[in-house]
This record gives structure tokens, sequence and C-alpha cells, in this order.
């Protein structure tokens, strides 16, 4: 199952963000 090239961006975008947070707690 492939997903849109936009909604695979947009979840690793996500996965960043929950990086960066948890990197500062």
């Amino acid at each position: 199952m492939t997903y849109p090239l936009k909604f695979r961006q947009h979840v690793l975008a996500i996965k960043e963000k929950e990086k960066l947070t948890y990197a500062e707690t």
C-alpha cells in the first residue's frame, strides 16, 4: 500500500517534530 508523497512528508514532519520534542524534554 503506497501513500501519496505529500502524506508521507507530512508523517515524516510529525515524527521529526516528536523527536525534537523528546530531545527538549
